[in-house]
C-alpha cells in the first residue's frame, strides 16, 4: 500500500539522518506527498503511488515544474522503487562521514 511505502522511506531517511517531511500546500492540488532533505543539502520532492496507480495530470505537472526549477522530484511506485531510492541516497548522496546505516 502507498502508506506502507511512504512509512518505509520516512523511516530509512530518518535513520540516515535526514528529514522526510509531509508537504501540504494549500491551494496547490497535486503537489508531491513529501520533501526529503538529507545531510549535505540534497533534497527531493517525492510522490508516492501504489504500483497499480498512475499519477494524475496535476501530479505530473508539479513533478515537471519542480524539475524545471532545478529541484529533484520523483514518483515512487511500490516498495521496489522505494528500496532503489533509498539505496541511491545511501550510495550516491550521503557524504561518507554522514553514512550511519
Amino acid at each position: 500500500m502507498e502508506r506502507d511505502v511512504e512509512r518505509y522511506v520516512r523511516k530509512k531517511v530518518e535513520k540516515m539522518g535526514g528529514l522526510c517531511m509531509k508537504w501540504v500546500s494549500p491551494g496547490k492540488i497535486g503537489v508531491p506527498d513529501r520533501i526529503v532533505l538529507m545531510p549535505g543539502g540534497w533534497q527531493c520532492f517525492v510522490e508516492f503511488k501504489d504500483e497499480d496507480y498512475q499519477p494524475t495530470k496535476l501530479q505530473l505537472y508539479w513533478q515537471d515544474r519542480l524539475r524545471d526549477l532545478g529541484f529533484n522530484a520523483t514518483i515512487l511506485r511500490g516498495l521496489d522503487e522505494a528500496r532503489f531510492f533509498i539505496a541511491y541516497i545511501r550510495d550516491e548522496v550521503l557524504p561518507d562521514e554522514v553514512y550511519t546505516t
